[in-house]
């Protein structure tokens, strides 16, 4: 709807679109879905998490091995394939366990959330924000590496503190049955599909490993391009196009000081994920100032914040059939200090 108004308002739009909408990056985003749908259907981050609660008496040592795992495996599997089975683990976990639900549910909003931000694969933000600014790949994670390691710091430390004296309400009961069974070949396939999107990633070449990642999760499960959803596509696509317009008009009239400062960036980009999510933040700002790293950091932070700030603590809320103040019960008390934390580090400059 968006996108209608600004083609029938601004000719410009529509003169511009075809470069706003990021084909480029919609065609990653395509072949990570493809991917992340194959290794999610083998079995294997379900496997991951089931393992890590199984070998630990303490239901939330247990838990936050597992959400940890599954937050690192969203750095390349994409925070919103990670949440979809963050969040089941968790609640079981909850219950089995006798941990509030409230702490449970936003440990896994909280874990794919900051684990999506090491790398640029892991969510659309990071994405956009590598693409636009030609950032290497292992660059991006050297300077991301900070803020991910204080969130996971301050996710273990907010979840044995929340879950301290519940854990101890009732006995907690062991996993019975079978663990889930794990596909090798279609794990093996869609471990490679994201391997050759990396690889191709990093060395500038995208387009090459998208077109075999593909090419290999169609060959090894053809289901696998279902899970490319063209309305998300179209979605987001239309999303880059809208926000980068509008927020190039916003930019002419920003004043100099709040764009070419790296704090001004970061406390921009913050405040705006929460009002229209982190992905269109990211979208608006981008190109707009020369500093990606507080601008990645200021909407990678937002979206643990506020469940506005990112798509993923929707999908979870879905998932859970919980309201807003459940997730933001426990988001905010990691949110508050790190976005402090990661204040001090840009303004002391010790981002890389």
């Amino acid at each position: 709807m968006l996108a209608a108004l600004l083609a029938a308002a601004c000719p410009g739009f529509r003169t511009q679109l075809p470069g706003l909408i990021r084909p480029r990056v919609a065609a990653t985003l395509a072949a990570l879905m493809a991917a992340t749908g194959l290794l999610s259907a083998s079995g294997a981050l379900a496997r991951l998490a089931d393992t890590a609660a199984r070998r630990w008496s303490d239901p939330r040592l247990g838990l936050l091995v597992a959400l940890t795992g599954l937050g690192l495996a969203s750095s390349i599997a994409t925070n919103d394939a990670a949440v979809l089975v963050a969040v089941p683990v968790a609640l079981e976990a909850a219950e089995r366990g006798g941990l509030p639900r409230w702490a449970a549910l936003g440990a896994a909003t909280v874990a794919v959330n900051i684990g999506s931000s090491l790398l640029p694969l892991g969510n659309p933000q990071n994405l956009l924000i590598w693409h636009d600014y030609g950032v290497g790949f292992a660059g991006f994670a050297e300077t991301m590496a900070p803020m991910v390691l204080l969130g996971f710091a301050l996710l273990a430390a907010e979840l044995l503190l929340s879950t301290r004296s519940a854990s101890h309400h009732r006995p907690r009961q062991r996993l019975s049955g079978p663990p889930p069974a794990v596909d090798m070949g279609k794990a093996a396939a869609g471990a490679a599909a994201l391997a050759a999107i990396a690889a191709s990633s990093a060395a500038g070449r995208p387009l090459l490993g998208d077109a075999l990642a593909a090419t290999l999760a169609a060959a090894a499960w053809p289901r696998s391009l279902l899970a490319i959803d063209p309305w998300v596509l179209a979605t987001l696509s239309l999303m880059f196009a809208d926000f980068s317009y509008l927020g190039a008009v916003l930019a002419a009239h920003m004043p100099a000081w709040l764009l070419g400062s790296r704090l001004g960036v970061y406390a921009a980009a913050l405040l705006l994920s929460q009002a229209v999510s982190n992905v269109p933040a990211a979208a608006a700002l981008s190109l707009h100032t020369p500093h990606w790293e507080a601008l990645a950091y200021g909407v990678d932070v937002g979206g643990v914040m506020l469940a506005t700030g990112s798509l993923a603590n929707l999908i979870a809320l879905r998932l859970a059939e919980a309201k807003p103040g459940e997730l933001h019960r426990f988001q905010l008390r990691v949110a508050a200090p790190l976005a402090a934390a990661c204040a001090a580090l840009l303004a002391a400059g010790l981002t890389p």
